[in-house]
């Protein structure tokens, strides 16, 4: 989510350059696009990467724990995005009592 979100940012960014540095502009203008250019990108990066909160689906077989997260424990959290846990009742239960979004894939093995 917070790669599309400054997406958009580059968009506008690059919207705004495009129509501010053509040939026709005042020349003010011309000049002054590239610094507009480049604060609408960095503010897009700030606001997405650490403002935004991170709202990245973890996955995890060890519910006594908790699930992990990217920024408390790294490690962790790249092995259980990782991984494929077979389906379990009970923690498909528990994270349903938490409220969290659960999506299971189901596959057959012919």
């Amino acid at each position: 989510m917070q790669a599309l979100a400054f997406c958009v940012f580059v968009s506008f960014a690059t919207w705004l350059h495009s129509r501010w540095s053509v040939s026709i502009a005042p020349s003010a203008r011309r000049l002054f696009a590239p610094f507009v250019f480049a604060m609408v990108i960095g503010a897009g990066a700030w606001f997405c990467f650490f403002v935004m909160p991170d709202r990245t689906v973890t996955h995890s077989a060890d519910i006594a724990e908790g699930p992990p997260t990217r920024k408390a424990d790294p490690e962790r959290w790249q092995k259980a995005v990782q991984a494929w846990w077979p389906y379990r009742r009970d923690i498909l239960d528990d994270y349903l009592a938490q409220g969290r979004t659960v999506v299971v894939m189901w596959t057959a093995d012919w």
